[in-house]
């Protein structure tokens, strides 16, 4: 499946995050992505936000709004 057939993409967090956030930017990638991360950080959340992260799940702290809201992208 191609980027431009997907819905949104869950980026799992890790030390290239940031890097492929950017770079999903500048190749015009339209699906929204969502950061899982381990735990809640704000900073970290402020920088994958600048990165182009639209927005994130915590794993373990899923629940059925939370899911809903990431879905409605």
């Amino acid at each position: 499946m191609t980027a431009d057939r997907c819905d949104a993409i869950i980026l799992a967090h890790s030390l290239e995050s940031e890097y492929l956030l950017r770079r999903a930017g500048t190749i015009g990638l339209t699906a929204p992505v969502i950061a899982l991360l381990d735990r809640e950080d704000g900073a970290l959340l402020e920088q994958l936000a600048e990165a182009g992260a639209s927005d994130h799940l915590v794993r373990g702290a899923f629940s059925d709004e939370l899911l809903y809201r990431i879905l409605d992208y």
